[in-house]
């Protein structure tokens, strides 16, 4: 699927660092292709389903967002979602729209994403729904 989802994490309003070695945990055993120097990987799952993310870090271990594109549904939806969770990450949506964990909380993100953010359990068919709803 030619889509985008941006995993970003806020603190009081603001983009807040992630910690890149939870990355390399969870999407490390779903590595079929590693290009480091623009920070691409693809993924792959045991459907077959794959994806392309990439991470944009201020250095090698704090992360500033990750974007996955090209996607298909399925158990790679299931990895990002783990994968937004354990950085402590929303899910936005290419049309804006904020997917928060259901222990997030609202307040932490910046107040014109407020309005159209979405609490969810944080599972592939959860995203999935999300973005057939839009």
């Amino acid at each position: 699927m030619s889509y985008s989802l941006y995993l970003i994490r806020f603190r009081a309003g603001d983009a807040a660092a992630m910690d890149g070695a939870l990355l390399d945990g969870v999407i490390a055993s779903y590595i079929v292709k590693r290009e480091p120097e623009y920070g691409f990987v693809r993924i792959r799952t045991g459907d077959g389903g794959e994806a392309e993310v990439y991470a944009a870090a201020e250095d090698e271990s704090e992360l500033i967002g990750v974007t996955v594109t090209h996607f298909d549904r399925g158990l790679v939806l299931d990895v990002i979602a783990t994968l937004a969770d354990r950085l402590g990450a929303v899910v936005v949506l290419q049309e804006g729209v904020v997917l928060l964990p259901e222990s997030a909380r609202l307040d932490d993100l910046p107040e014109d994403l407020r309005s159209g953010a979405e609490f969810v359990e944080f599972s592939g068919a959860a995203i999935q729904a999300a973005i057939e709803r839009v």
